[in-house]
């Protein structure tokens, strides 16, 4: 997976998109960083101060971080930072953010394409959970409306060009 991760990056850098990150070092989005920050990309990192003083965030970059108070502030700055959504599989705070990306599409909130990179079935479970929830008819659309499962991140930079901004969206209305 630190592979695909570095693809994304890589193709962030060589299309020159920003990165809107959560602004540690650490894991499958620091692979991302470190590799789009060599290509070129900005970056922009949203982290809340509890984790700016404990994890290891990248210094030295031509980064702008806003170092919010809460984990939801965090989000909102993401959410309004970013124009699109890739997710790799993480943690738990990767599932909190593609269930809230999710949720404002189900609202009709959000109109930003949410892609999942799935290489092994990593988001299986949460696809099966979510179709499931649409099979009970609580009013979800089926997952498949909401997002895009991607095995590969030239996939998942290929659906965010095809789908319209929402400036586009709403003039083409």
């Amino acid at each position: 997976m630190v592979s695909v991760a570095r693809d994304v990056g890589r193709l962030l850098g060589e299309g020159t998109h920003s990165l809107v990150y959560g602004g540690s070092s650490a894991g499958l989005m620091g692979e991302v960083a470190r590799t789009a920050h060599a290509r070129g990309s900005q970056l922009f990192g949203a982290i809340p101060l509890s984790l700016f003083e404990r994890e290891r965030h990248i210094r030295g970059l031509s980064q702008v971080v806003r170092i919010t108070t809460t984990i939801c502030q965090r989000k909102d700055a993401m959410f309004a930072m970013a124009d699109a959504f890739i997710a790799l599989p993480g943690g738990l705070d990767t599932v909190d953010e593609v269930l809230d990306v999710i949720t404002l599409s189900r609202l009709r909130l959000n109109h930003k394409p949410l892609a999942l990179i799935q290489t092994c079935g990593e988001w299986q479970p949460l696809l099966d959970m979510l179709e499931r929830i649409a099979g009970y008819r609580f009013d979800v659309p089926p997952a498949s409306t909401l997002l895009k499962v991607v095995s590969s991140a030239d996939e998942a930079l290929d659906f965010i060009k095809r789908v319209p901004s929402p400036a586009e969206a709403r003039v083409s209305g």
